[in-house]
């Protein structure tokens, strides 16, 4: 038998893949992370794989993750950052991979899986259509599409009342089984050799559901770099009492004049009293934003409005339970009683676990604008290494992690620390830029450090000199929303022949996809944009980096991280903050350059980089490039 190595190399050359890609070249740093890629398919074991962009990491996994699960029949995971992300992965990458496996006598069955509650429910359409709450192309839309996937749908955000959860599942009573997409959906990805997924699913599976995938032998986590956070968010737990609220109202509105169901609704109308009265209270005693539990005034009355809450809830819960049990889900509403019963029981459980001060737990408030405003009760582990090592590392034999971004200063350890692996092959593949005749990398040393008297009036001033030698194509990235609100309303006065996109006026693939079709435009951001948005070619040519990205101290989770490292005895500074913000850093670099034809300016405007000790682990971890100080 020949070697999953062997294949890949063949498969990889010029001869065999020109045919399907135009102008392609054979890169010596995807012939070492595809070879890389066939060992671990073929032996087991981990390896983490850090290459830029221009290596072609996509191919250099497909090929022998593909040749492996269809020569030897076991059945590989992708996972991906994005459901974008996983579709690309789906519907354009993998198609090539199918053919040229196809030409060289290999079939190959592939399938995507999200999350259940992105496929529309047969069923619960049929019930928002009865209510009038769904436009008639959705109706269309239902009858003609094979996949059921509610992101293609014409409406959008209708997971929440189409979604296909398990809660209102009927299962083997439901009229629409046979058409179930869902239930297709898991089927064509037990059929498939390779199931390509995101990370949410995954993790979901793995640590919470334990019924979200079929079984896999092997792994390939794209973007590798994201897996914490996202671990972080499927352990977390959260209660809004808007939310409960709007529960308790829709069911109050739908009568529940039934036999024995007035006991039900006197409890839902004492719950929507009270949390009422805890809406106001909360407006009265919190700021705007997040507020760690232990910074919170009143504590005293809250807990007691929490037990209030918590114990009204699960009362409830069991009386909707009870109606259920007695006349069927399939009775008028009773579907909605069922649902929101169990939501009770969750959200009382949540409260009652907040309540509770633990030290390896962080736990905040978060309130929004609105009237009443937006409250919600948050917790989320400090520290997720332990979870994935039990239920990620130490189960699946083989597994590719890959991302772009995933050392510090040349190292690898933060990643293995903060993910819980122990044991793994380290691989930096060659770049395949030239950096230093693609870039030029302008510090503005003299700028004052954030914080300083006339920051921000430097700043804006700073980013304008930019924008008249530049104009536009053009990325400006901030670490903070004040500031950019208030840097694009100048600049859009200061430059009205410049079109500005700015983060939260449209939805991020909206604006980046009219960016890139206006050579005059400038696309400004936070946070999202520094990462996981492509400009290749001529729609960008200057980026600008405006502060180094430090998550702010405030934040309740960074905040109580640094005190978990405290106590552990390690610096959070140098052990959590510098280098969660230098892969950040690498990612908003990583925008400008996609290609060997690509050009560009990086301007920074933060001079911290020359003058802090910490500065030289930052350029460090760029590709070699040269520095200018203006």
């Amino acid at each position: 038998m020949i070697s999953i190595k062997t294949l890949t190399e063949r498969l990889l050359s010029r001869d065999l893949l020109s045919p399907f890609l135009k102008n392609y070249e054979a890169r010596e740093s995807q012939k070492i992370m595809g070879e890389e890629v066939a060992r671990i398919m073929e032996e087991g074991g981990i390896s983490l794989i850090e290459g830029g962009t221009g290596v072609g990491k996509t191919l250099a996994y497909l090929i022998p993750a593909a040749l492996f699960a269809s020569e030897r029949g076991a059945r590989t995971v992708i996972s991906t950052s994005t459901k974008s992300l996983q579709d690309q992965v789906t519907f354009k990458d993998l198609p090539l991979v199918k053919r040229l496996l196809k030409n060289q006598g290999v079939s190959l069955l592939v399938s995507p899986l999200k999350g259940r509650n992105n496929y529309l429910c047969l069923h619960r359409l049929k019930g928002a259509v009865e209510m009038g709450q769904i436009l008639e192309s959705v109706v269309n839309w239902a009858h003609t599409t094979s996949w059921g996937d509610l992101e293609q749908a014409p409406q959008p955000r209708l997971s929440a009342i189409l979604g296909s959860r398990w809660e209102y599942c009927l299962g083997k009573n439901c009229p629409y089984r046979e058409a179930c997409f869902y239930q297709k959906a898991w089927k064509r990805a037990e059929d498939a050799h390779v199931v390509v997924v995101n990370h949410h699913l995954l993790l979901s599976h793995l640590l919470a559901e334990k019924r979200g995938l079929p079984y896999f032998e092997r792994l390939i986590v794209d973007e590798a770099h994201r897996l914490e956070r996202t671990a972080l968010e499927v352990m977390g737990k959260k209660c809004s009492l808007n939310r409960v609220l709007r529960r308790a109202q829709g069911l109050s509105g739908l009568g529940l004049s039934l036999e024995g169901g007035q006991p039900f609704l006197k409890g839902l109308q004492s719950l929507e009293r009270l949390l009422d009265h805890a809406l106001n209270f909360l407006a009265s005693i919190l700021p705007q934003g997040r507020v760690p539990q232990e910074s919170l005034p009143e504590k005293g009355k809250l807990k007691e409005l929490l037990g209030q809450l918590s114990f009204t809830m699960e009362e409830i819960a069991l009386k909707g339970e009870g109606l259920v049990r007695r006349l069927g889900e399939d009775a008028p509403v009773m579907g909605e009683v069922a649902l929101a019963s169990r939501e009770l029981l969750s959200s009382a459980q949540v409260l009652e676990d907040w309540a509770i001060e633990e030290e390896e737990t962080v736990k905040w408030v978060e309130k929004g604008m609105g009237d009443p405003p937006i409250v919600s009760f948050h917790l989320a582990p400090l520290d997720v290494s332990s979870s994935l090592d039990e239920a990620l590392f130490s189960v699946v034999d083989g597994m590719v992690l890959t991302s772009a971004t995933l050392s510090v200063g040349g190292s690898m350890e933060h990643i293995r620390r903060t993910l819980g692996i122990r044991e793994a092959q380290e691989v930096f593949l060659p770049q395949e830029f030239s950096y230093s005749h693609q870039v030029r990398l302008v510090v503005k040393g003299s700028l004052p450090n954030p914080g300083a008297k006339g920051y921000m009036e430097n700043i804006i001033e700073a980013i304008s000199s930019i924008l008249m030698e530049r104009e536009g194509q053009t990325l400006i990235l901030f670490t903070a929303y004040r500031l950019m609100e208030g840097a694009a309303k100048t600049l859009r006065r200061t430059f009205p022949h410049l079109s500005f996109y700015v983060q939260g006026e449209e939805g991020r693939d909206t604006l980046v996809s009219r960016f890139r079709e206006d050579p005059m435009g400038v696309l400004v951001g936070v946070e999202s944009f520094w990462e996981g948005i492509d400009l290749p070619g001529d729609s960008l040519k200057t980026l600008i980096m405006v502060k180094l990205p430090f998550r702010s101290p405030e934040e309740p989770l960074v905040a109580a991280r640094s005190r978990w490292f405290q106590r552990q005895g390690k610096d959070p500074f140098w052990n959590y903050l510098l280098p969660e913000a230098v892969l950040v850093f690498r990612q908003g670099f990583g925008r400008l350059i996609r290609s060997k034809e690509d050009r560009g300016v990086v301007y920074i405007l933060d001079s911290r980089i020359l003058e802090k000790s910490y500065g030289r682990i930052f350029l460090a971890s760029l590709p070699q490039v040269n520095v200018e100080m203006e």
